[in-house]
């Protein structure tokens, strides 16, 4: 299978890669006009890369049409060609700052090192990036997620080498990066750059503020400086990327504008993740306003062990932007933060940082944003986010953390350890005062700065509740920040719209001196149930807010299990569950409100009205902990959602049974529960695919 790529000899790709067959003596190869241009200003030439038999070669370019911006090459035996110039080379291999070496072999954190535990390659004859990584102990009598005997990942900071699991302020991969980059995985970029933007990029590497190669002045290509060390005085550190729009210059009248991601491990964040999406939002944002902006991509502080919650974080932010501003020119107050999940958490801390000096966000977009993880402490670990026990065993490094009643040698539950080593701290009062993002310190300096949200939440979120996210939104619009909230029904942890376009719009409001943001809530819904539909969203006009609730699809006897039904305030609603071994004609006439069924069928789970608030979103809600009873172990159920807004009219409605979460059309839709008997490995695959699909949680939904 031919390759897509190839590396000139380390000389920048400055067009498409072309292959030369077929019965033409020459081609003529584009090239963006500036780049030409700019290398012959600088009394440089354009020349043909050849690869041919595994052999690369370097050759005259045959002409060169400088209006049209054509490169001509002779055909002649064939291969793969790009153009290059000698003047713009790219900085191979891309750093980890990982040594294998270090340790007696175990590895270790050394500045400019490029060996990499995993890594990222390009999928044969496609151009999707895939990853690599075995760090997971296998071992079945370890109690660690990772295996620390063989690798020294906590090697960054002295004393913490013999260490085995994650703690406050230890994180995997928080100074160095877990993978690999292989320099095909680098030229993808580039040359998915090249096609979305009309700019290749250029690689340097980085190394602690103020050290490395410097950008250059004028150059029209993205500059994209990897890996730059930042470390607090405390020594807690992390790994930020810059991406340098074309034409930047470091005399920029009133600086540039930012567009900020924080995610995961950093070269899997830059060469898999946001690399490309920041790259192409700033590219069509400058495509609308003829004005660059520059990328950050950051670490977040660790690649496993921390969301971005770590106080040491930030500081790190403050160093990040002021290095930003130094060494970049960026305007450290005309700030885009953007991302999902973890991203958008870290998004929203970066923007209400009480520690933040130098620095403010104008718009903070945040997808997915797990709230849920602040507590409360008895809601944390629960059936009906099917996704939560895996990810904190991960984060904490200890992989028998899930089972029920579980205890670290301190006694500390997984709850309580999982705190402690993000906050520092298991009080969870101090939590909710002093760290959670609706804290009145967290939501006062949101609003001095007088940074405009982009909430973007979806129901059924396998990771986290979204009553959350509406007493976050509650407060924010109590305390007079404008936020956009953007509701996806049934769209689980996934974006219902494109964050990355909202960023292009965000970008272009900053150029412009426009506002991008409203103080509203938009109401997406899917165009279709099949699993090659249910992406599709449509914004709709509710007369109403739907009605809908969350719960497990599979619980446990003797376990506890979150049922949350949401609606508008006043609304009168009954949960409740029957035996699912009945036909569907018999389940249907015994779902009315004057159902005779005998009261031994139905299995009331919670009934009331959702409370009415003088500061409530249109969404209201009420989350009830049910106490999974012994005796209906071991059969399954049919839930029933029903409500009525108005009870002097006695109208009740039911949700209709197939409106369930999970998209696919192959088999019956029904809101099943399955109760077990015995506790499940809630970190195994089997447990996933019997409470999630697409990353989808589970319950019933108007819409």
């Amino acid at each position: 299978m031919r390759a897509l790529a190839f590396n000139p000899n380390n000389r920048v790709p400055l067009s498409a890669f072309t292959v030369l067959d077929g019965d033409k003596g020459m081609v003529d190869i584009a090239v963006h006009p500036a780049i030409v241009n700019y290398v012959l200003r600088s009394g440089g030439k354009l020349s043909i890369a050849r690869s041919y038999g595994g052999t690369v070669s370097i050759e005259e370019a045959e002409a060169l049409d400088v209006a049209a911006g054509t490169v001509a090459v002779t055909v002649g035996d064939g291969g793969l060609a790009v153009v290059v110039s000698d003047l713009l080379r790219n900085a191979f291999p891309i750093t980890t700052h990982w040594d294998a070496a270090l340790h007696d072999g175990r590895g270790g954190p050394r500045e400019g090192a490029v060996d990499g535990i995993g890594k990222l390659q390009v999928e044969p004859g496609t151009e999707i990036v895939a990853s690599s990584l075995d760090i997971r102990d296998e071992r079945p009598d370890s109690p660690y997620a990772f295996d620390t005997e063989r690798l020294a990942l906590f090697s960054a900071r002295q004393g913490e080498r013999e260490r085995r699991a994650t703690g406050f302020d230890r994180y995997i991969g928080d100074v160095y990066s877990l993978y690999g980059v292989p320099e095909e995985v680098a030229l993808l970029l580039s040359a998915e750059s090249l096609k979305l933007t009309g700019y290749p990029v250029v690689f340097r590497n980085a190394g602690r503020e103020g050290e490395g190669e410097g950008p250059i002045n004028g150059l029209p290509a993205f500059q994209l400086f990897n890996n730059h060390i930042i470390r607090d005085a405390e020594g807690a550190g992390s790994l930020a990327s810059y991406i340098l729009p074309p034409g930047w210059s470091d005399d920029r009248s009133g600086g540039y504008s930012c567009l900020f991601s924080g995610y995961y491990d950093q070269n899997e964040n830059v060469y898999r993740h946001c690399g490309l999406p920041l790259i192409k939002a700033i590219g069509q944002a400058m495509e609308q306003t003829g004005q660059g902006s520059v990328g950050i991509v950051w670490n977040g502080g660790g690649s496993i062990g921390t969301r971005t919650q770590h106080p040491s974080a930030f500081r790190q932010l403050n160093l990040l932007f002021r290095l930003a501003a130094a060494r970049y020119a960026v305007n450290p107050h005309a700030v885009v933060t953007v991302g999902g999940s973890r991203g958008g958490l870290t998004a929203l801390l970066a923007a209400c940082n009480p520690l933040a000096e130098g620095y403010s966000v104008r718009y903070a977009l945040c997808y997915g944003v797990p709230f849920s993880l602040y507590g409360p402490a008895c809601d944390l670990l629960n059936v009906s986010y099917p996704a939560r026990w895996e990810a904190i065993c991960s984060d904490m490094g200890l992989k028998h953390a899930w089972q029920p009643g579980w205890r670290d040698e301190a006694g500390r539950s997984a709850v309580e350890r999982y705190w402690h080593n993000t906050f520092g701290t298991a009080d969870e009062r101090r939590i909710a005062q002093d760290l959670h993002p609706q804290s009145e310190r967290m939501l006062g300096a949101l609003k001095e700065r007088g940074t405009r949200v982009w909430l973007n939440s979806s129901t059924h979120d396998p990771f986290t509740s979204f009553g959350p996210a509406l007493e976050w939104l509650r407060r924010a619009r109590a305390y007079g920040i404008p936020v956009r909230h953007e509701i996806g029904y049934r769209h689980g942890h996934n974006n219902c719209t494109d964050l990355y376009e909202t960023a292009v719009r965000c970008l272009a409001a900053i150029a412009s001196g426009e506002e991008a943001v409203s103080d509203e809530t938009i109401h997406y819904r899917r165009t279709g149930e099949g699993m090659d539909e249910w992406t599709g969203m449509e914004c709709f006009v509710p007369q109403r807010q739907p009605v809908f609730f969350e719960g497990p699809k599979v619980a446990v006897a003797g376990l506890t299990a979150t049922l949350t039904v949401y609606g508008p305030p006043g609304t009168s609603y009954r949960l409740s569950i029957r035996p699912a071994g009945r036909s569907e004609e018999e389940a249907g006439a015994n779902s009315s409100s004057d159902s005779d069924v005998p009261e031994a069928e139905e299995h009331v789970l919670m009934q009331g009205v959702l409370p009415m608030l003088d500061d409530s979103p249109t969404c209201s809600y009420v989350a009830n902990a049910w106490e999974v009873p012994g005796p209906l172990a071991g059969s399954s159920y049919l839930y029933e959602l029903k409500y009525c807004h108005d009870l002097s009219a006695g109208e009740w409605i039911d949700v209709p049974a197939a409106n369930v979460p999970h998209p696919g059309t192959d088999g019956l839709r029904r809101p099943e529960l399955m109760i077990a008997a015995e506790v499940p490995d809630f970190t195994g695959q089997a447990w996933f695919e019997a409470t999630m699909v697409c990353f989808i949680g589970w319950g019933l939904s108007e819409v």
